[in-house]
């Protein structure tokens, strides 16, 4: 008797593409070809395949602005949960002469492109977007800021003069809405802050500082709030830099800090004016700019937070959260503070437009321990929005 043995081929898991390192994902890189140059990114989808999914950009926190190849510690979202996502560069030599102007306008514009990129307004390099490359969605984007991303994300949305798609949603990851926050000036432990103190004006979120003057440290390149009045910045005191300016080399504290040095009399050189900060941070701070996203990209958003922030660990009324929730609810935009209990393994939930804020923070937020993970909550939340817009079930 003769057996015969069928030959087969392997199967490449991941056509046009390569499987993502202890990932359960494919990724392609590419160049995406806008106004401003040629943008690095990176388009990632599940093994199975995109076919249907909706199509996510991603913006990083901090002040990055090159994130291809995405690394292994790069926030994401779990990818076998139907939905392809873009990770792209804010900056690099091909686009607008290599200018990092530390998320302004030639971020927005990057952005921006990814966005129309995930809608097949715009193609990459070899003349593709994700549903050719893919088959995903293109009639429903979607856009994710994870922390100080979600300032770019917020700004982006709100600038008038860029050629933006549809956008479905926005989805923030503990945005530190606010000069302050992202400066991290009142210490990770929150020692210059007071609780409850924030309120919401025309400048963004307000939270006075609990020190009576403002210091350098010995160096003179870092601020502080000066606890103890003693003229130096030193421990507990959070010393901070400051981001850079890219116009002007200086670096921009916010403008309540910069303020406080120049009512002591400091002379820092190193640092931005109170009107140039202020100037700074209007197109950079997501409290401040939520407005001007309600009129011309009124997207309805999830914000993600943890019970214990992922940088702000001392401010347990999260101001940051719960002031551009706010903000944007004032708005009238849709809004949700965590996926609901229909996307998630968790019980608990909020319910979409409840009245939370600055003086309200009473919103359930997801466990540290024993919760999803971030990969989770981000698909969760993206599933959420896709659905509720394939539904009209706002």
């Amino acid at each position: 008797m003769i057996f015969l043995l069928a030959c087969t081929e392997d199967v490449d898991p991941c056509p046009g593409g390569e499987l993502i390192d202890n990932v359960p994902g494919c990724r392609t890189r590419v160049n995406l070809e806008g106004d401003l140059g040629s943008l690095p990114a990176e388009l990632r989808w599940p093994e199975s395949g995109g076919d249907g999914a909706p199509v996510a950009v991603f913006i990083p926190g901090s002040f990055h602005a090159s994130v291809v190849p995405v690394g292994a510690g790069t926030p994401q979202a779990d990818l076998e949960q139907a939905v392809v996502t873009v990770h792209v560069d804010l900056a690099g030599d091909g686009w607008a002469d290599g200018i990092d102007d530390r998320r302004g306008e030639v971020a927005r514009e990057a952005v921006a492109l990814a966005l129309r990129y995930a809608a097949c307004d715009a193609k990459d390099s070899d003349g593709l977007c994700p549903r050719d490359r893919v088959g995903a969605r293109s009639d429903l984007t979607l856009l994710v800021g994870h922390s100080n991303g979600g300032n770019l994300a917020v700004a982006t949305l709100g600038d008038s003069a860029l050629d933006l798609p549809p956008v479905a949603g926005l989805v923030t990851y503990e945005t530190p809405a606010g000069a302050s926050f992202v400066n991290v000036e009142y210490g990770a432990g929150g020692a210059a802050y007071l609780e409850g103190s924030c309120t919401l004006g025309e400048g963004g979120i307000d939270c006075p500082f609990t020190a009576p003057t403002a210091a350098l440290d010995a160096e003179g390149q870092k601020a502080c709030a000066d606890l103890d009045a003693d003229g130096v910045c030193a421990p507990p005191e959070a010393a901070v830099g400051g981001s850079t300016d890219p116009v002007t080399g200086l670096r921009a504290l916010s403008p309540q800090l910069r303020a406080m040095l120049d009512d002591a009399g400091v002379d820092a050189p190193g640092f931005d004016s109170v009107v140039a900060a202020r100037d700074y941070w209007a197109e950079r701070d997501a409290a401040q700019l939520a407005p001007a996203m309600a009129r011309h990209s009124p997207v309805p958003t999830v914000f993600l937070a943890t019970e214990e922030d992922h940088v702000l660990v001392g401010l347990l009324d999260h101001p940051h959260v719960y002031g551009l929730y706010e903000r944007l609810r004032a708005e009238g935009l849709w809004v949700r503070l965590n996926p609901g209990a229909d996307w998630t393994a968790f019980e608990d939930e909020n319910e979409p437009g409840e009245a939370f804020g600055l003086s309200n923070p009473a919103g359930w937020l997801t466990p540290e321990e024993g919760g999803e993970s971030m990969q989770s909550l981000f698909s969760a939340a993206l599933r959420e929005l896709t659905d509720r817009s394939d539904s009209g079930s706002w």
